[in-house]
């Protein structure tokens, strides 16, 4: 590429970001802040843990040698069997049964 080529790109780049920071400063002064944007991105929705997991994360880590540390992660949670622990604590539980053994 020329040198002549090459100014001239740097030149339309300096006047691009000339104007970046233009509406930057306009922005700041009209009291608007980054994080008063809405992010144009959604994070991920994280993903529910079911019934069905935890059972097979239990069942794994009892095949696994871990019966009576499952037993007592059960009555932790209130419960003698899985049937009877609130769905509402499912997550917890099945990240505690993936550290049993570890």
């Amino acid at each position: 590429m020329s040198l002549t080529k090459l100014l001239v790109n740097l030149k339309d780049d300096l006047e691009n970001l000339n104007h970046t920071i233009e509406e930057l400063v306009i922005a700041l002064e009209q009291g608007q802040s980054a994080q008063n944007e809405e992010p144009d991105f959604e994070l991920p929705a994280k993903p529910e843990i079911k019934l069905e997991d935890v059972r097979k994360e239990l069942a794994k880590k009892a095949s696994e040698g871990h019966s009576d540390e499952i037993r007592k992660l059960l009555k932790i949670y209130g419960a003698e069997k899985l049937s009877d622990v609130d769905p509402k604590d499912y997550e917890d539980l099945f990240l505690e049964a993936q550290g049993v053994g570890q």
